[in-house]
């Protein structure tokens, strides 16, 4: 197998549909040809290239996956479908600081709502799942009217387990505009309103539904370009992870 890991990430990248379909059992040359649609002398050199890497062995006109080939084949898969589910959020993600701490599993097996096709689809999609959670964990960048009031009066009603930080100027708009949340929020047992240090670059919500966990990334501290929705374990787990970490070095207010 070819040592060369920048070698080998250009064949995964041109070659890779052979290695697929090899996988999915597609093992003789003139079946190749016809799954590709190629000719014969483009199969042959393919099968030639993923040979002299490790890739696959050919025995009697057949050609099969290596262990190397099957690994290999798995990161190429993984690193392209993440790169994918990246590109399929870019148009939210114009709205998030280069610099921003973001995560790829974040991305992976998310659901991209924009504004620019539904203007009202990600505040909606927010507040659906602050309406349903029963524990709520939130970074807030900005503020909310309509989320805001969702947040006093589940607490007020609901006893919704709550722990939100806030930005500077989060705290003092709500202060000037919404005293009533700040003071349920300080009044109630089930939850906490506490100061970040420093700005945020995102807005994050993680919220615990009855059947799982779910995280909420809501990109944009002005009008908001669109939220990622994803319930999957690795991207909770993160979020989880970012949360605290930001949790951990603001100020409990009240």
């Amino acid at each position: 197998m070819t040592s060369d890991a920048s070698g080998l990430v250009g064949l995964l990248a041109q070659r890779g549909d052979y290695l697929e379909s090899i996988a999915d059992g597609v093992t003789e040359k003139r079946e190749l040809v016809a799954a590709h649609d190629a000719s014969r002398s483009t199969v042959d050199r393919a099968v030639r290239q993923l040979a002299d890497a490790g890739l696959v062995d050919r025995t009697h006109g057949e050609v099969s996956l290596t262990t190397a080939g099957r690994i290999a084949l798995d990161a190429y898969t993984t690193f392209r479908d993440a790169v994918a589910a990246v590109a399929d959020a870019n148009g939210v993600l114009d709205a998030v600081d280069d610099d921003a701490d973001l995560d790829v599993r974040l991305f992976e097996n998310a659901t991209v709502v924009e504004a620019a096709h539904t203007p009202q689809k990600p505040m909606e999609t927010v507040e659906n799942v602050l309406r349903a959670a029963n524990e709520v964990r939130v970074l807030a960048p900005l503020v909310l009217p309509s989320h805001v009031e969702v947040y006093r009066d589940r607490v007020a009603e609901s006893g919704l387990d709550a722990d939100v930080v806030v930005t500077q100027a989060v705290l003092d708009e709500l202060v000037t505009n919404h005293q009533d949340t700040v003071e349920t929020f300080v009044e109630s047992d089930d939850a906490a309103l506490s100061l970040a240090n420093d700005d945020l670059d995102y807005g994050l919500v993680v919220a615990s539904l009855d059947d799982r966990d779910v995280v909420l990334v809501v990109c944009g501290t002005g009008p908001i370009a669109g939220v990622l929705r994803n319930d999957d374990p690795d991207a909770v787990a993160w979020a989880d992870d970012r949360f605290a970490a930001v949790r951990d070095g603001s100020t409990r207010l009240g």
